[in-house]
């Protein structure tokens, strides 16, 4: 119920901003029409436009900011000041070129159509910007809580390694064999314990590869399933039958190798 009465909550609030931001449109137009007189030219139109296109985009940045506090994504401080910063830019670049247009322009009005196709490319390039801008950092978080869930998953796999290397290297045997093979095994799992425990979370080549990251879901539950079994593995070695250590030693031995590739397929 405080769920719902929060959605509400918002959603009456985001309405109000927009019905705020419709308030300042009309009345910044209606208050601009009757202080001014006929004949009403471009350069009068287009200081209108300008800082009606500035309270558009102030309240819709407002409605943005205020919709995306409750998401997991939303922009960050740095990015919020830079689009505000866009839009104060976007209205000095307006107002300068209207200034300059009443200065230099012909009095005649010949030039009004190129002078309008000028600001609306002005309004476009600095749209442009804050869009890019505003979504790169959407992105960019992302991807960046997709890499620090995978490394800390990477890290659950390296401790759980732990454990399974202490109890490898207190087996006891009198068979120089089979402490030779533990003593491999022992630092093949070491390799892989330090691979993990510093693993980048997949953060490098996804660019270059983008499809990376359904193959690495793969080769981290490989990786998963292959320690699972090493587990499993472990309490064999403690057997006092001969054939019994030679048959956990050579599964283990298994396990490792493909712990390996699984480790190597990530790129870690």
């Amino acid at each position: 119920m405080t769920n719902e009465a929060q959605r509400q909550s918002s959603a009456k609030f985001v309405f109000s901003l927009l019905g705020l931001t419709l308030v300042a449109l009309v009345t910044t137009s209606i208050i601009a029409y009757i202080v001014s007189s006929p004949p009403r030219g471009t350069v009068f139109w287009a200081v209108i436009g300008s800082i009606c296109a500035v309270e558009f985009l102030l309240g819709v940045l407002s409605v943005n900011q205020f919709s995306r506090a409750q998401c997991q994504y939303r922009p960050s401080g740095a990015t919020l000041s830079i689009t505000y910063s866009i839009v104060g830019a976007f209205a000095v670049c307006n107002f300068i070129s209207i200034a300059l247009y009443r200065l230099l322009g012909d009095a005649r009005g010949g030039s009004d159509g190129i002078f309008c196709a000028i600001l609306m490319g002005i309004a476009a390039l600095w749209f442009i910007v804050a869009v890019l801008l505003y979504s790169f950092d959407l992105h960019s978080q992302a991807s960046a809580y997709a890499v620090k869930a995978t490394r800390a998953k990477h890290q659950g796999y390296a401790r759980s390694l732990g454990p399974v290397l202490t109890e490898i290297r207190s087996v006891r045997t009198d068979d120089d064999t089979h402490r030779s093979r533990l003593a491999v095994i022992s630092k093949k799992l070491e390799t892989i314990d330090v691979a993990l425990s510093h693993s980048h979370g997949g953060g490098q080549g996804s660019w270059e590869h983008p499809s990376g990251l359904s193959v690495a879901e793969d080769k981290n539950q490989a990786v998963q399933d292959i320690l699972v079994a090493i587990q499993q593995i472990l309490p064999r070695l403690s057997g006092g039958n001969s054939s019994d250590i030679e048959s956990a030693i050579s599964d283990l031995e298994g396990c490792v190798t493909k712990a390996s590739g699984a480790v190597r397929a990530l790129g870690l």
